[in-house]
This record gives structure tokens, sequence and C-alpha cells, in this order.
């Protein structure tokens, strides 16, 4: 397994999406630990240390520092790019998207578009796929 400074924390966190290991981070608000994980330990600390920390929303990671044990790892709903989403944000052709597919037929698909250039959309936007 590669360990945090091997593989460095996103910038943009996606739901389910494994972020650092529980060695290096405390998990914060806006993360939870693997249900097969939380639920088969009464505690935290009986926790394997290689169990990895996953993002429970989407948004910009946050690591705060701790006054005492490992950096606290969170996800905000909330950052400096929330004023630029609050005017109308469209994609424009060369823009790189992430979105779901919600629905497939013949002549098209339709998207549930989630991040836009880096920047999550804050309210549900849909695009079509021809």
């Amino acid at each position: 397994m590669t360990s945090s400074q091997e593989r460095p924390l996103p910038k943009i966190a996606l739901p389910g999406q494994p972020l650092g290991p529980l060695s290096a981070y405390t998990p914060g608000t806006g993360t939870h630990l693997p249900l097969s994980l939380s639920s088969s330990s009464s505690s935290s600390k009986n926790l394997p240390p290689s169990a990895l920390i996953h993002a429970s929303i989407l948004g910009p990671t946050l690591i705060t520092p701790a006054k005492k044990g490992p950096p606290i790892l969170s996800i905000s709903r909330q950052d400096a790019t929330t004023q630029q989403t609050q005017t109308t944000l469209l994609p424009k052709e060369g823009n790189i998207i992430l979105g779901r597919v919600t629905r497939i037929n013949i002549r098209e698909a339709r998207v549930q578009i989630l991040v836009i250039n880096d920047i999550p959309t804050m309210e549900e936007f849909f695009g079509v796929i021809r």
C-alpha cells in the first residue's frame, strides 16, 4: 500500500474516494471509515492503522493540525470557489467535467454534471451527450 506522502490528497474529494490512512490522519467532518471496518470495531482505536479514510461528501479536502495526535482530515462544503459557483457555471468546449450517467437510450446519454474544471457544482446540473 502507498503512504500518504506517495499519494497526495486530491484538491476536490468525491464521495467514496479513499483519501489517506488512519495512521496519518484523524477522520473529521465529511469523511468516514468503510462500513466493514467501523462496524466490526466498537472504537476507532481498535481499527488497523492501514485503514483508509474515505470522503462522504463532494468538496475540497482540508487538513487541520490537531493539538494531540495526527492532523484532522475533513471535507468542506464551501471554500473560496463558492463565490464563483454562485454565478451561472456552464461547461464550455474544452472543459473537463466529472459526471454520472443517469439515463442511456439509442440516441443520447443524460449526465448529471458534478464538477466542472475542479469546481464542484452546488446544485443539480444535467447535460446530454449525443
